[in-house]
């Protein structure tokens, strides 16, 4: 006989799925249902795959194979479920490089909370590992999305504002033709100007003045302020 929390888990409505998620972490014999756990990271509603995220990250606190089954997950072919296989190893060890190629494609998720959670996962992962950080910056200047971009500045203000490329990445791309990155860049270049203050305020100040577009104008007059004020 199946397990009834099978039948619900392969079979049931969302709410259904979602619950049975929640019950297995809980139910004696779950280390029976850890396969069919990492199958529903491949549920097509969010709302599971996160429930069965969440089982398994507390299964995996006592039980060696949960982090195997993972992996094979972040190897898999669906970015969704790469990204939720992801955030649960992240949550089970401190985020390793393997995890970034997943955190990166989530970036550009149509999901904001998905692509904010995974940029948070990417600072983290880059204040432990030293080799994270040029590749964020990379992905400032050359990610395949603005999208991508963009979420990559909010990364490399939080992780590396003292980085060497920063500044000129930063730079670069407060020039872009799309005013969604020229405004990620005055937003973030102030954290960048106590570590690469030459050249910086000069471009807010042309920004703020010639600018196109009136919130790039707004943004750069109040990184011009705050690059003043905190000029030694």
């Amino acid at each position: 006989m199946s397990h009834p929390l099978l039948t619900q888990l392969e079979g049931g409505d969302v709410e259904t799925r979602r619950k049975a998620c929640d019950a297995i972490a809980l139910d004696p014999s779950a280390v029976l249902l850890l396969e069919p756990l990492c199958r529903a990271l491949e549920d097509p509603d969010a709302g599971v795959r996160r429930a069965a995220g969440n089982s398994l990250v507390a299964l995996g606190r006592h039980s060696g194979e949960v982090d195997g089954l993972l992996l094979g997950v972040l190897r898999g072919e669906r970015p969704e479920s790469r990204f939720e296989a992801a955030r649960a190893l992240a949550e089970l060890a401190p985020p390793s490089p393997k995890l970034v190629p997943a955190l990166i494609e989530a970036l550009g998720s149509e999901r904001r909370e998905t692509a904010w959670e995974a940029a948070r996962l990417l600072v983290d992962a880059g204040r432990m590992h030293a080799e994270v950080a040029p590749i964020v910056i990379g992905l400032v200047r050359a990610g395949p999305t603005p999208d991508v971009r963009r979420m990559a500045v909010a990364c490399v203000r939080e992780l590396a504002p003292e980085h060497p490329e920063t500044a000129a990445a930063l730079l670069e791309i407060s020039r872009e033709a799309d005013p969604g990155l020229r405004r990620a860049a005055f937003t973030a270049l102030p954290a960048a100007a106590p570590f690469t203050p030459d050249g910086l305020a000069a471009r807010c100040r042309e920004a703020a003045d010639d600018d196109a577009d009136a919130s790039v104008r707004t943004l750069a007059a109040r990184a011009l302020e705050l690059i003043e004020r905190s000029a030694p």
